[in-house]
């Protein structure tokens, strides 16, 4: 069985509604938000779990603030690193397994971290350079 056939009989037993994207990985809908787990054939002890596009960059200032809030979260936050994808933020989580499968272990707490660096990331960003900005004046 592949990677991606693992990943998705997993996410089908657990109630989500998985589909292949173009690049192979696996992308499902969690309280009303769209997560990928990437497939790496050839690293089955590797787990990545994607909370992609939360926030779009509209502006350099707001991608300043953005790099600024990513880094706080990342830091503040286990496993989940937070970073500019294009015009967009995304997060993610990514770990080395012990054993083929442990991702089962670690799927929710890895959901929960990502949902709580996201929120945490949107809190900095919508105080964060209003704050700076009230300051600066």
């Amino acid at each position: 069985m592949s990677q991606a056939e693992v990943y998705a009989e997993f996410l089908r037993a657990e109630g989500f509604r998985p589909v292949v994207d173009d690049a192979g990985d696996l992308v499902f809908k969690c309280e009303g938000r769209y997560y990928c787990v990437t497939v790496d054939d050839d690293d089955p002890l590797y787990f990545r779990l994607v909370f992609p596009n939360f926030w779009g960059l509209e502006s350099e200032a707001e991608r300043h603030w953005a790099r600024i809030a990513a880094a706080e979260v990342t830091a503040e936050f286990k496993v989940v690193k937070v970073y500019p994808q294009h015009d967009d933020m995304q997060a993610a989580t990514e770990l080395f397994l012990a054993a083929e499968g442990d991702f089962r272990l670690v799927f929710e707490r890895c959901i929960a971290a990502l949902q709580g660096a996201v929120r945490r990331f949107c809190e900095l960003m919508e105080r964060g350079p209003r704050l700076r900005l009230v300051e600066e004046t």
